[in-house]
């Protein structure tokens, strides 16, 4: 038998080793026992799997609307809360339930991010969104491992070629 101080509950080993595989396959709802189990590292021990680095940023971004940035517990299609996707429904329809255009309309726009991971650097391009943070908050709900933003430097302009004897190296910040 083992303390859970998250849950307050006296239960076994196995019990809670159930619990956090339960958690991990279905997402619990937030009234659920087990919607304490979901980045539990003691739970992931139990069950003897690693619990991803990724776990508990992940847990906290997943009930965060990107757009608004306040806390839903009901998120269209695991993106955007319920205002934000009936205000972002307005706009693809080019008018509000008043008939007039909407606010929205001239804040959404397509953003190119820097996204470092594993070493690795590569674009992303996120369609309709009102700004960085919202790209940023979308692409690391999806993350499975950490990683790091940045801004690509617009405009990009080719630059000619220099001769390897007066090539030097480079070392951008990351």
């Amino acid at each position: 038998m083992m303390r859970c101080q998250r849950r307050s509950v006296t239960l076994t080993e196995s019990g809670c080793a159930a619990s956090w595989e339960a958690a991990r396959k279905k997402r619990p709802e937030p009234w659920e026992g087990r919607w304490h189990c979901r980045s539990c590292a003691l739970g992931a021990e139990k069950a003897g799997k690693p619990l991803p680095q990724t776990a508990v940023a992940a847990d906290a971004l997943s009930c965060l609307c990107p757009r608004c940035f306040r806390p839903a517990s009901r998120l269209i299609n695991g993106h955007l809360c319920v205002s934000c996707y009936n205000r972002d429904r307005e706009v693809a329809r080019g008018r509000n339930a008043k008939g007039g255009v909407p606010r929205l309309t001239a804040k959404l726009h397509n953003l190119t991010i820097l996204v470092v991971e594993e070493g690795a650097v590569r674009r992303e391009t996120l369609d309709r969104v009102t700004g960085s943070q919202e790209a940023m908050i979308m692409l690391a709900k999806r993350a499975r491992r950490p990683m790091a933003f940045g801004r690509p430097i617009h405009p990009i302009v080719p630059v000619a070629l220099t001769p390897l004897s007066e090539a030097m190296q480079l070392e951008l910040p990351l």
